[in-house]
């Protein structure tokens, strides 16, 4: 008695794992930067006594990919203008 069809689904769930599990490791990379980004603008903004939005406008986040897992935070770190025109 012999499973029909058992070495196309092995061989299924191994395309699987090699498409699936980067693009979710990348798609997970993506978020815990992007909430990186948010809890440190909280706390810069809570020491610095600045509004967290404007603080938060001088974060850049270069998101992961398949292809480079790995997630970029640029932050503008110059002098802060005391009023913001605009």
């Amino acid at each position: 008695m012999a499973i029909q069809g058992l070495e196309q689904a092995v061989e299924n769930l191994s395309r699987i794992s090699k498409t699936a599990v980067p693009g979710a490791a990348a798609m997970a990379i993506n978020r815990v930067a992007s909430s990186a980004i948010s809890q440190s603008a909280s706390q810069v903004a809570r020491e610095t006594k600045v509004r967290r939005k404007l603080v938060k406008e001088r974060a850049r986040l270069k998101r992961a990919t398949v292809k480079n897992p790995q997630a970029r935070i640029k932050v503008n770190r110059g002098d802060l203008p005391v009023i913001k025109p605009g």
